[in-house]
C-alpha cells in the first residue's frame, strides 16, 4: 500500500511540476500601447490596474517618459477591448500593435 501511495504521489508532483512549467514559459502574447498626454503617476497606476482586470493579463506596464504601455498576457486580447477599457480617459492612444 505504501509503494501504491509514493507512486501516486509522485504522478501528483510530476503533473504538478509541468503544469508550472506550462504556466511559467507558455506562450505569451504582447501589445504595446502608444498614448499621448499621459504624465500623472496616480493614472498610469489607474490605467495598470484597469488593463490588469483584462482576461488572460499577466503583466502591465506604464512607461510614463516614453509614453508607452506594454501588455503581456497568455492569449490574444482585440485591440477594440483595450480600447473599450481605456475610453475616457485623459490621454489619446496613438496606435496599438
Amino acid at each position: 500500500k505504501l509503494k501504491i501511495k509514493s507512486v501516486q504521489f509522485t504522478k501528483v508532483i510530476i503533473r504538478d511540476i509541468i503544469l508550472l512549467v506550462i504556466k511559467m514559459f507558455g506562450k505569451k502574447y504582447k501589445k504595446q500601447i502608444k498614448v499621448e498626454g499621459l504624465t500623472c503617476p496616480n493614472c498610469a497606476k489607474k490605467v495598470e490596474t484597469e488593463l490588469s482586470k483584462i482576461d488572460s493579463v499577466v503583466k502591465v506596464n506604464v512607461d510614463l517618459q516614453a509614453n508607452i504601455i506594454d501588455i503581456v498576457s497568455k492569449k490574444e486580447i482585440d485591440n477594440k477591448l483595450i480600447e473599450e477599457k481605456l475610453e475616457g480617459k485623459e490621454f489619446k492612444i496613438l496606435y496599438i500593435k
